[in-house]
């Protein structure tokens, strides 16, 4: 029996056929690979980002709360010196009336400084929220916008 050879201009069709569909697949592929391979770049490039602003924050806070603790211990150095002059103070007073004068002097300056002191403190814990929050929330905008860049 004698088989038939298909006729040769089937062949190159067909073969043809075969290397279009898997030229197409292969550059689907490629692209989707290049793709993939970008996002994931951009991906790490923002991990990287988000590092550094934390650690920026975490530095920003870091010297606030010393400058905060230098500042609390000036002031109770300040306050105890205050309160050794006033004890003095109110050791040499001559009558009950010197006396309580010089306490509710005393008392009145201590707490105007305490005042003082609270809303500087208060202030400065503002601007230290506000500074150390700022890289996180400047770098919260490119994570959002590499989101809905992905979406």
């Amino acid at each position: 029996m004698t088989t038939k050879a298909a006729p040769k201009s089937a062949t190159p069709n067909y073969q043809q056929t075969v290397e279009a569909m898997t030229g197409a697949s292969g550059e689907a592929m490629r692209k989707t690979y290049d793709r993939s391979l970008a996002m994931m770049s951009e991906a790490a490039e923002i991990s990287k980002k988000n590092f550094e602003a934390y650690s920026a924050s975490v530095a920003v806070a870091s010297k606030s709360v010393e400058a905060l603790n230098q500042r609390a211990f000036s002031y109770f150095k300040a306050s105890m010196e205050t309160s050794m002059q006033a004890t003095r103070e109110l050791s040499a007073a001559k009558t009950m009336k010197d006396f309580l004068e010089l306490q509710a002097e005393y008392t009145k300056k201590a707490f105007e400084t305490y005042v003082e002191e609270a809303n500087t403190v208060n202030g400065l814990v503002q601007t230290m929220v506000k500074d150390a929050v700022q890289p996180v929330t400047a770098q919260a905008g490119e994570v959002v916008a590499f989101m809905q860049r992905r979406a």
